[in-house]
């Protein structure tokens, strides 16, 4: 009964041998809590497997990859062929600030690299009609911002296949720490870059980055992209409720207006409404964005991920995800959600991240199989590495707990 209190729940598993702390350190503190929850959700019900992308080093090496499922508007669709994955990821570089680059994931031996070679998995076809081979396509970089001669850093990209053809990486970005408070928001902005196939050059060619101008509430920087009614819509805020849509675009300034769609507010005194959900508030309030929201099984499906601290060692935060639905039409309400977190054991093992926290597992991209079956789900892992899960979808959302009925979707989720 997913609706009871972990505390209630944790009680019963305390005489269970293996989750007895063996000793107070930290270590040992951290090994009990993820044993108990992956024994009340065990995610290996669902997750099918897991491919680790090794990194180098906080300084220097991939991290937070998207990753999204991409057919180009020149192929023919019927073409199954094309159907196939792309893995785009941050790159830090010494002290560089970051930039957005691609790379090719290679289901054989679980590596990125960035530069495909045959048998990666990325758009592998060949369309003898038009002489296409995107097998080994070049992909080019996603200009950045530009403003007062600075260039913007680039940071968490998630990809999102548009219906037209095109795929839009939306990056968050800032001038420099604590610098350039747009409109009195945080340092931290929002930017997208659209890509299209260049069936010439045999290339991915993304143009220029613009920036989303958004009045109010939009420090937030994990924004949740989908696509509805063929326009670019913005899971601002998940709970509370926040949509916003791409509006108008400014080419001459590369900036973009949104307007919002649906706001859960009190329309007495205009305050957010926070909802109660089934999300255990022990790993985490503050639902923040992750991947991009698809449409599978008639709702979309995107992860999120919070920052709690356990309370095992000062002030480290401990990373979880969990996966939540939203109904496919206005005003977007949360349909089902994630209970507890989604883990396995072994995202929590190891060296610790230094300063700030013990465990990052940030999730940030995703995509459905050709046998719509499957979803396929990145993963940031330590700021340096990162992890690509694949999942069976029914079984997914079978662990999810209900929360608004979307054949009646003008009524908002009980408080």
């Amino acid at each position: 009964n997913m609706s009871k209190s972990t505390a209630a729940l944790f009680k019963k598993l305390d005489d269970i041998p293996s989750l007895i702390p063996a000793s107070e350190t930290p270590d040992e503190k951290i090994r009990v809590i993820i044993s108990k929850i992956f024994s009340l959700a065990p995610a290996n019900l669902f997750i099918v497997e897991s491919h680790f992308l090794p990194g180098h080093s906080r300084k220097e090496g991939a991290y937070n990859p998207a990753f999204v499922s991409w057919v180009p508007a020149i192929i023919n669709r019927d073409n199954k062929q094309s159907f196939r994955h792309v893995l785009l990821f941050s790159w830090r570089s010494g002290d560089v600030a970051s930039r957005i680059r691609f790379g090719w994931f290679n289901t054989l031996t679980s590596t990125i690299r960035e530069a495909p070679m045959p048998g990666d998995t990325s758009i592998t076809t060949t369309n003898t009609t038009s002489n296409i081979h995107i097998g080994l396509m070049t992909i080019t970089a996603v200009p950045g911002y530009t403003f007062n001669n600075r260039v913007a850093n680039q940071e968490d990209p998630r990809l999102l296949a548009l219906s037209d053809g095109s795929v839009m990486v939306v990056y968050a970005g800032s001038f420099g720490k604590f610098e350039m408070n747009y409109r009195g928001n945080r340092d931290c902005l929002q930017f997208y870059s659209i890509g299209r196939f260049n069936y010439k050059s045999n290339s991915l060619e993304f143009g220029d980055s613009v920036m989303l101008l958004y009045p109010e509430g939009g420090h937030q920087k994990n924004w949740v992209p989908f696509e509805y009614n063929n326009t670019v819509h913005f899971f601002q805020s998940i709970n509370p409720l926040h949509v916003v849509a791409l509006e108008s675009v400014n080419e001459e300034r590369h900036t973009a207006s949104i307007r919002t769609v649906f706001r859960d507010i009190n329309t007495t005194d205009g305050v957010p409404i926070t909802r109660r959900l089934p999300w255990q508030e022990e790993y985490g309030k503050q639902l923040r964005g992750g991947t991009p929201a698809i449409l599978v099984r008639g709702v979309y499906l995107a992860f999120f991920h919070t920052q709690v601290n356990l309370h095992v060692f000062y002030s480290l935060n401990t990373y979880f995800m969990g996966a939540v639905t939203f109904c496919p039409h206005p005003p977007f309400s949360i349909s089902s959600i994630s209970a507890y977190p989604i883990l396995l054991p072994n995202l929590y093992e190891g060296n610790w991240v230094p300063k700030f926290h013990n465990y990052v597992v940030f999730p940030s991209g995703i995509s459905l199989d050709e046998d719509g079956k499957h979803i396929h789900v990145s993963l940031g892992y330590q700021d340096m590495s990162a992890y690509v899960m694949r999942m069976e979808v029914d079984m997914l959302l079978a662990s999810m707990d209900f929360v608004a009925d979307c054949n009646n979707n003008s009524s908002k989720p009980k408080r």
